[in-house]
């Protein structure tokens, strides 16, 4: 999907990113998940922080609640596994509504490609 929308290239690849540690059998470690998905949480903090007051307090409590749920460490059980794969999701989630946001937004929006075309051709 990244090389068909090259604006938004470098949120899919931290969507991949983030999700990467699942498909690999030998990834289980705590900090490979959690660092794989540092990208893709300061991408969508900084989108959530540009949202109206009642949007941006949604979303940041989502990423909060996310990222909590990415903490939890204990060894020798399956619930920190099952508590990033949902911090993780839920992080996927609200990327991917913020991102979908974003291009609502700027469909109304003209650009600067569509205004200097549409001059030129009267």
């Amino acid at each position: 999907n990244a090389r068909r929308d090259r604006a938004r290239e470098t949120e899919w690849h931290h969507l991949a990113l983030a999700l990467s540690p699942y498909l690999v059998p030998f990834g289980f470690t705590w900090t490979t998940f959690l660092i794989m998905s540092l990208p893709l949480f300061v991408m969508t903090l900084g989108k959530a922080l540009r949202l109206e007051p009642r949007p941006r307090a949604l979303a940041i409590a989502g990423l909060v609640a996310c990222w909590l749920a990415m903490q939890v460490v204990r060894l020798h059980e399956v619930w920190p596994l099952v508590a990033h794969m949902v911090g993780v999701l839920g992080l996927v989630t609200i990327a991917l509504v913020l991102m979908a946001m974003e291009r609502r937004q700027a469909l109304g929006r003209s650009t600067p490609a569509v205004r200097a075309t549409s001059i030129a051709s009267g």
